[in-house]
């Protein structure tokens, strides 16, 4: 995905990518010019407190700046709250 954008010649303060895979990001943010907006996205909606702190500082360690749910988290059914 990065490739095609490069090869397009696409800003990189115009892309924002965004993954489920933390590696992808990591790499991302470790290799390419598209990492200083790169968005991990959060999937693990059954985690523990300790799960989900350790996945955060692990982010952290790897200078991931950005962590969001999907889209569809954070919309509701109308009449459902």
């Amino acid at each position: 995905m990065i490739d095609e954008y490069v090869a397009a010649g696409v800003d990189p303060t115009d892309v924002w990518p965004q993954s489920f895979n933390s590696d992808d990001v990591i790499y991302w943010v470790k290799n390419t010019v598209f990492g200083e907006q790169a968005v991990a996205l959060d999937g693990k909606y059954e985690a523990s407190e300790d799960e989900f702190r350790a996945w955060h500082s692990m982010l952290q360690q790897n200078d991931v700046k950005i962590v969001a749910p999907p889209v569809w988290m954070c919309l509701f059914k109308a009449g459902s709250g």
